[in-house]
């Protein structure tokens, strides 16, 4: 798993593993984590929530996800939120994890 973090509300590209196995319906409650920066993403009710260490959480309003060519991606106003098909491994802990999850 790779992770880069620049400054822009203040995500502009984190990447994270999801939990293993997991199986979404479009507007499922679903759930993302990150390391170095710690962070953390989840879908509920149509509202994208972002955690990360020392900043405020950020909240946006979700439409249901488009269909992309390895997954799905989520957008709201100046985030997007890419679920990628591959799998992941979280490079502290070395779980591995069904899919990679981006944040722009």
């Amino acid at each position: 798993m790779r992770s880069t973090l620049a400054v822009l509300c203040p995500f502009v590209m984190l990447a994270a593993c999801t939990t293993p196995g997991t199986k979404v319906e479009p507007m499922a409650p679903y759930w993302a984590s990150g390391v170095e920066p710690f962070w953390s993403a989840q879908i509920d009710g149509g509202r994208l929530l972002i955690d990360q260490a020392g900043e405020p959480r950020l909240t946006r309003s979700i439409a249901s996800p488009a269909a992309t060519a390895n997954g799905r991606r989520y957008v709201g106003a100046g985030v997007t939120l890419n679920v990628l098909n591959q799998p992941c491994e979280n490079t502290m802990s070395g779980a591995a994890f069904a899919e990679t999850v981006t944040v722009e």
